[in-house]
């Protein structure tokens, strides 16, 4: 293995593998993607590597994950190696501004409320905690610098975000702005994907923190998660009860376009638009004509996000529906070819109006101008497709495959034809079929089984049909603290049966404690439904890429029962069975989209097989 920083005494299995292959890439410059199962210790293996090379060659490394709790682990493994090797390093965990903000009476709003008022309050001046450490005039800046060494003295080699907060708040002063200037003095940034895929957050982020993308090792952890991400960001819709909204908070603010006349003359146009249709396709400029702008969007976010801004400054509101507004509106404008635009019906004589980012890769190509990068995820595959969607240049990508690190003994993978959740064959006949199979599956398994399903609908349809008891069920919508509950009443009832979705909070980034999981049963394939923007990705990636179905519908479904499934074996003491429950699995078209370090039994009746596991 090549000489890295490392924190723990000794390597696991395949992760010397990985940080050689990853060293390899990284040191040459290039784009390193790699399918690495749950127990790797990836983010050990990415932050060392990276970090070896960042300061051998006088770069800055950018650690990019969606999920708060992997901050954590990733701040922990920095302090680690400064314990360990004295390198007397910084990390800096970088949020969102929202999350950082000092100032109480903004604190409490949604990210699209803030930045309305945020903005309006430092321009105004009339936000103490932003003036204090970015205010003019000598007199203001000799305070900025005091405030700003005062800071950086108290702060630790790798300060969370909160303790960045506490500290901030402490001083009186802005807590993103000095979150800024840690960054800068840090050799490790923590952050959100948006810091560097989204153009406008990654401008400022770039100018407040002084870092060059030529100068960075980007780091994606969780990267399948990726190009969904973007494109949900870069997406958006208002609905004819968020105008409804909309025209109250208007009428105490000085915004001068008429919301009333603008919504009337909306609804009688969607009418007319759909005739007997659920949603059909529409253009930027028809919209933009009802509200009284013509074809001019950015006109129309920048007045709803003034009058947003207004209106909770009047109202002493933490929230406001014309942030929303103004938020559609700024992403409605772009017009480009990698999006669908579409009007459907909403409610009961109500409309809405999308517009839905169909690729990523024009953002994420950003990728392209750093230094290097590396690219991980235990649900990577294929690998093509990620190097493809994300738009990275193919000479320079290195990619790699790995089994997993735990005994192959310790899990059996089953692809069972034993039903199947295609649309054209929900049948009665087949809901009860897949029931009768789940039940059996519960019945062998000596403790706790996860069955996750395509959709909402598809599970209410099997699980009353079900025979098992001690059913736990999540339900459409469910707040975080009520999945929290669910999670805990299953690890401590013995025999339960947690029910939820594919692509939900209970199948990503959730682990079960202590192997509690003894089983997951993957009912069907978590496809879109079709509608005019699956249709639209479907065309959009057939004619840019020629892999139209694969990419824009069939893996990212695949990814989902892939994630679903890594619930299981956790660590190498946890034992399971996994079950494939649909004939698709078993098809060639979808089963080469399964890891390839993985081998699978085909059954038709997988509680058999269980049985004899167990």
């Amino acid at each position: 293995m090549v000489s890295v920083y490392f924190r723990h005494q000794r390597v696991r299995k395949h992760q010397d593998k990985l940080m050689d292959d990853a060293y390899k890439a990284l040191e040459a410059g290039k784009h390193f993607l790699c399918h690495a199962p749950t127990g790797m210790g990836k983010t050990d293996a990415a932050l060392s590597v990276s970090l070896s090379i960042a300061l051998k060659k006088g770069l800055s490394v950018l650690f990019l994950t969606p999920k708060t709790s992997q901050h954590k682990i990733a701040l922990e493994c920095v302090r680690g190696l400064n314990e360990k090797h004295g390198l007397g390093i910084r990390a800096c965990d970088f949020v969102g501004k929202a999350h950082l903000c000092t100032e109480k009476s903004l604190s409490r709003s949604t990210p699209e409320d803030f930045y309305a008022v945020c903005e309006r309050k430092r321009m105004k001046g009339t936000c103490e905690p932003y003036s204090r450490i970015a205010g003019r005039g000598l007199a203001a800046r000799r305070s900025s610098e005091r405030i700003t060494k005062q800071f950086l003295e108290e702060c630790g080699a790798a300060e969370d975000y909160s303790s960045i907060v506490k500290k901030s708040r402490g001083l009186n002063a802005c807590g993103y702005e000095l979150c800024s200037k840690l960054c800068e003095n840090s050799t490790i940034t923590i952050a959100d994907y948006s810091q560097l895929f989204i153009p406008n957050i990654r401008e400022v982020f770039l100018k407040k923190t002084k870092k060059s993308l030529d100068k960075l090792i980007v780091v994606v952890d969780e990267a399948h998660n990726v190009s969904p991400r973007v494109i949900s960001h870069m997406s958006g819709t208002i609905n004819s009860q968020m105008m409804s909204k909309a025209i109250q908070e208007a009428k105490k603010t000085g915004l001068s376009l008429d919301l009333k006349k603008a919504h009337r003359e909306a609804s009688a146009w969607a009418e007319k638009k759909l005739g007997e249709e659920k949603e059909v396709e529409v253009t930027r400029s028809e919209f933009n004509g009802l509200l009284g702008f013509g074809e001019d969007g950015a006109s129309l976010a920048f007045q709803f996000e003034d009058a947003a801004a207004e209106f909770m400054e009047l109202t002493g509101s933490e929230r406001s529906m014309l942030a929303k507004l103004s938020k559609f509106f700024d992403s409605w404008e772009n017009e480009d070819e990698a999006s669908v635009r579409v009007l459907k019906r909403f409610g009961l004589g109500g409309y809405s109006v999308s517009k839905h980012c169909l690729d990523a890769g024009p953002l994420t190509s950003v990728l392209n101008e750093c230094n290097a990068s590396m690219l991980m995820s235990g649900t990577l595959v294929p690998l093509e497709m990620h190097r493809d969607l994300l738009r990275l240049d193919r000479s320079r990508c290195v990619m790699k495959e790995y089994a997993s690190p735990f005994p192959v003994m310790n899990q059996l993978n089953i692809l069972s034809n034993a039903g199947t959740t295609k649309f054209t064959k929900r049948t009665d006949d087949n809901y009860e079929r897949l029931a009768a199979r789940i039940d059996e599956l519960v019945k062998v398994t000596p403790g706790n089984v996860g069955v996750f399903f395509p959709a909402f609908k598809v599970m209410g349809q099997v699980v009353k049909r079900m025979k098992s008891s001690n059913l736990l069920l999540q339900e459409e919508k469910m707040k975080p603290k009520n999945v929290s509950r669910l999670l805990k009443e299953f690890a401590s009832t013995e025999g339960a049966v947690l029910c939820g979705v594919q692509g939900g909070s209970l199948s990503e980034g959730v682990d079960f404690p202590n192997g509690v999981m003894k089983c997951a049963v993957i009912v069907g394939v978590a496809l879109q439904e079709k509608s005019l923007e699956v249709d639209g990705r479907i065309r959009y990636y057939d004619k840019l890429l020629g892999k139209g179905w694969e990419y824009g519908y069939l893996y990212p479904a695949v990814i989902k029962a892939l994630q679903a499934a890594g619930r299981c074996v956790r660590s190498e003491k946890d034992r399971a069975v996994v079950v494939y429950l649909d004939e698709r699995f078993s098809w060639k078209n979808y089963k080469k989209c399964l890891p390839g370090t993985m081998s699978f039994i085909e059954a038709g009746n997988p509680a058999v097989l269980a049985k004899k596991f167990w």
